[in-house]
């Protein structure tokens, strides 16, 4: 669906409302929202957003530097991008998942019995004492209830994602269009055991030889295939060629130089067809 740009409160309470991913462009208004699932907001100016019982995506970018307000039971994923330097904020039982990218620099406030999961390394700020912080990453946040994640190995990923390991392999999935072929020209017919034959080791996250993608279950394949027809079960092994970049852009996803078990096709849920 085309990203709908707008000025004006106005503007954006109606492309909201009618279910439009919304980017923000100017003007300096509040957005109050509530009661909503499915928001998705770019944010490209000086506006304050606040979400009571609120589920979607805000992201930040360029040089804005808006205030985000969650509260209620909110738990919006808010991603920072470039060089914005949004102030964020919880209250009562909110819970948004942080992730830092590039050289963003945000600041978190975290009040009431709020629960904030922060992934990157930028940013700062406080936090009350009944709040629950998971930090992946080297965020630096004074006060609340932090809990440390490391990631290291190819099994943690597995355990963070709650990815099932039979016989040495983990089962992962794989969107893809119609003929059973990804965007990149890679065919996944049910049956089938794709191999990247351009391998390079796992060098770098997103490149040519990079590696077969996979994500921990099909719904985490739409961040990357927005109109999937089908689904594959895969399953790779835990071996020296299962590739993870913790520190990268897409660090939820996999990487593996081939496919150990045939594919099979699977639905939304995992459930095989």
């Amino acid at each position: 669906m085309e990203r709908v740009e707008v000025k004006t409160k106005t503007a954006a309470e109606k492309a909201i409302k009618a279910g439009k991913p919304v980017r923000i462009v100017g003007g300096s208004f509040a957005l109050a929202l509530v009661s909503l699932t499915g928001v998705d907001i770019q944010v490209a100016a000086d506006v304050e957003i606040s979400t009571t019982d609120v589920q979607g995506c805000i992201v930040t970018r360029g040089t804005s530097a808006p205030r985000i307000v969650t509260r209620g039971t909110s738990a919006p994923c808010i991603e920072t991008w470039e060089t914005s330097a949004p102030c964020i904020e919880t209250w009562e039982t909110s819970a948004p998942r942080i992730v830092t990218r590039g050289t963003s620099a945000p600041c978190l406030d975290a009040n009431g019995f709020s629960y904030v999961f922060t992934r990157g390394d930028r940013l700062t700020g406080k936090a009350a004492a009944n709040v629950i912080i998971r930090v992946q990453g080297n965020a630096k946040i004074e006060g609340g209830l932090q809990f440390q994640i490391k990631l290291e190995t190819p099994q943690d990923w597995c355990d963070f994602y709650g990815v099932r390991v039979e016989d040495g392999c983990a089962i992962v999935y794989k969107a893809v269009g119609e003929g059973y072929r990804s965007k990149w020209g890679t065919t996944y017919e049910p049956g089938s055991t794709p191999i990247d034959h351009q391998w390079n080791g796992r060098k770098e996250e997103c490149s040519v030889g990079g590696g077969l993608n996979f994500s921990p279950t099909p719904r985490h394949t739409h961040q990357f295939v927005s109109n999937p027809r089908h689904y594959l079960e895969c399953r790779v092994r835990l071996d020296e060629n299962f590739a993870v970049h913790f520190g990268g852009q897409y660090p939820e996803k996999i990487c593996h130089k081939e496919v150990a078990v045939p594919l099979v096709e699977v639905d939304i849920d995992g459930e095989r067809i």
